[in-house]
């Protein structure tokens, strides 16, 4: 009997060891433009965190990793300014898709954001006619950024 009660207790607590930490990532916002179809580098993405503006380390969108020095404060500036700008639509629909992102080999748009421990992400299209009125000009400053901060 004593035998049993021991295993029953090495049972249980094999599953109270077994809990899911929360998402212990810092808050950030990732924006940036890829490419499926295409040799090389096929993806160009940021990360601004409180503490600076990243570059990212990769050549393809599967999953994202960035340099450990940051960029100019200039582009950290333009960046927040980017995040301010953030559209209300977006909040509206997280995990969305907007428009047909590379569907005519085009790229698209990536769009990810770390708050409180809560993972949002969107895919908008470059083709910025294919997106809603909101949409439009956040998509176009995210392009704009990328022209004037290339990697």
């Amino acid at each position: 009997m004593l035998k049993k009660l021991a295993i029953l207790f090495f049972f249980f607590q094999g599953f109270n060891s077994c809990k899911k930490d929360p998402l212990k990532t810092e808050d950030h916002f990732i924006f940036g433009r890829y490419f499926g179809f295409c040799a090389g580098d096929c993806a160009h993405f940021y990360k601004l965190e409180k503490d600076g503006l990243y570059s990212d380390d990769m050549t393809r969108m599967d999953a994202f990793r960035f340099k450990t020095e940051k960029i100019n404060e200039g582009a950290k500036s333009d960046a927040e300014s980017l995040r301010s700008g953030f559209p209300s639509l977006l909040n509206k629909y997280p995990d969305s898709t907007f428009g047909c992102p590379d569907c005519a080999d085009q790229g698209g748009i990536a769009i990810e954001v770390i708050s409180n421990g809560h993972k949002k992400s969107w895919r908008l299209d470059t083709h910025t006619d294919a997106l809603p009125d909101e949409l439009k000009p956040f998509a176009l400053s995210i392009l704009d950024f990328m022209a004037k901060y290339p990697l």
